[in-house]
């Protein structure tokens, strides 16, 4: 099933009930409601946003959906309704050149945009009603900051830089604001980073090297490099951990399929079974919060692939899967 122009990032609410996805070149976002066997349905026509979405993700209460818009340097904020539609929630806000990532920290007070653009990661609180306003100055990140995930207890924050070939730490403090932890060496061109639930294990999709980095999270929120990058397919551009911290997927750009591993008692990673096929130029994976389901946007063929995880990790596409997105769906992603 088909999906809206060029669906670029999908995501999945913190009940498990619905799923969004922005149509980078609709400049829309497209809502589902999850039903029986982690199906798909379309929630209503998708809502308006700014330039080239590129970026979504909802907040850890299920009230509020935000969007990152590369097109027009904007972050707009939707508030989520009965039966999860989206209603645009005030006027987009300013970014820094080109923000490519969002997401929101475990307390859903403040909300984080990478501006790749810019090399910065912008700070923003989020006030009554899910409305954000700037949080002080934007904080300097790596080349090219791509993607920005922040740890399970709210204390910090990482960015992938896919120009400098790192990944930035930034302790989070009490008014959210970010101070520079420090940054480590990736493969080449690192553009996905998430952390593990238990807050202990990074990890990072290296889409010219096609490889995925672990790396071990240790006092003041540092990162230490755990084991050798392992072995994906071609074009890893995006990375989730499932909630039970067990299993790691990898969406592969050029070669249409995910990848599944098993996370080792260190928190390194081995390849778990073949790899399984998906549309066409896979962009962005994530799980809903069962991790009985996983979901990747495929930027080319205008949907969505849903697969239910089975024993040892390994994925099943569901029945009726791909579902159709808003044109060309770039991202998906689940919560934070």
């Amino acid at each position: 099933m088909a999906t809206g122009g060029t669906p670029i990032s999908v995501t999945v609410d913190p009940s498990g009930r619905y799923a969004y996805v922005a149509n980078y070149s609709d400049n829309t976002v497209s809502a589902y409601t999850i039903g029986s066997g982690g199906t798909l349905t379309a929630n209503g026509a998708a809502v308006a946003t700014g330039g080239a979405p590129v970026s979504v993700t909802v907040d850890p209460s299920g009230r509020y959906a935000y969007v990152a818009n590369y097109g027009d340097s904007s972050v707009s904020a939707y508030t989520i309704g009965s039966g999860g539609t989206l209603s645009a929630n005030g006027a987009a806000v300013a970014t820094g050149a080109s923000p490519r990532s969002v997401t929101v920290e475990p307390s859903g007070r403040y909300v984080y945009v990478t501006n790749q653009g810019a090399n910065t990661v912008s700070t923003y609180t989020l006030g009554g009603g899910g409305a954000l306003s700037a949080n002080g100055a934007a904080v300097a990140a790596g080349t090219a900051a791509y993607s920005v995930t922040v740890a399970p207890s709210g204390r910090y924050a990482y960015v992938a830089n896919q120009g400098d070939k790192t990944v930035s730490a930034y302790t989070i403090g009490g008014d959210g604001t970010l101070t520079a932890n420090g940054t480590v060496a990736t493969g080449s061109a690192p553009y996905s980073v998430t952390v593990d639930p238990s807050g202990r294990y990074v990890y990072v999709t290296n889409v010219v090297s096609n490889t995925v980095s672990a790396y071990t999270i240790g006092s003041g929120g540092t990162l230490t490099a755990n084991g050798a990058a392992v072995a994906t397919n071609s074009g890893p551009y995006s990375v989730t951990v499932d909630p039970s911290g067990r299993y790691v997927y990898v969406a592969n750009q050029n070669t249409n399929s995910v990848s599944a591993y098993t996370i080792g008692s260190d928190g390194t990673l081995s390849a778990n079974g073949a790899v399984v096929p998906t549309g066409v130029a896979p962009s962005s994976v994530t799980m809903d919060p069962s991790g009985r389901y996983v979901y990747v946007a495929n930027k080319n063929s205008s949907s969505v692939s849903a697969y239910s995880i089975g024993s040892g990790g390994a994925l099943t596409q569901t029945a009726t899967s791909p579902f159709a997105a808003g044109h060309s769906p770039v991202s998906i992603a689940t919560g934070p």
